[in-house]
């Protein structure tokens, strides 16, 4: 797994190889998903991205 905060420079790490395999798998940053999801919920109202923030704030 790689965690880059969407650093574009590592996409081409994370893509698949000829076989099929993946070198690394693209981990992301729960402070980036969590910013992402309050702006659709300040936007739209959305029941989903409401739960979602509401789980994040559990953990």
């Amino acid at each position: 797994m790689l965690q880059a905060d969407a650093y574009s420079g590592f996409r081409r790490l994370y893509g698949r190889r000829t076989d099929g395999s993946r070198q690394f798998v693209e981990t992301t940053c729960r402070a980036h998903l969590r910013r992402d999801l309050q702006n659709v919920w300040s936007m739209t109202r959305s029941k989903i991205a409401r739960k979602a923030l509401d789980r994040i704030g559990t953990l």
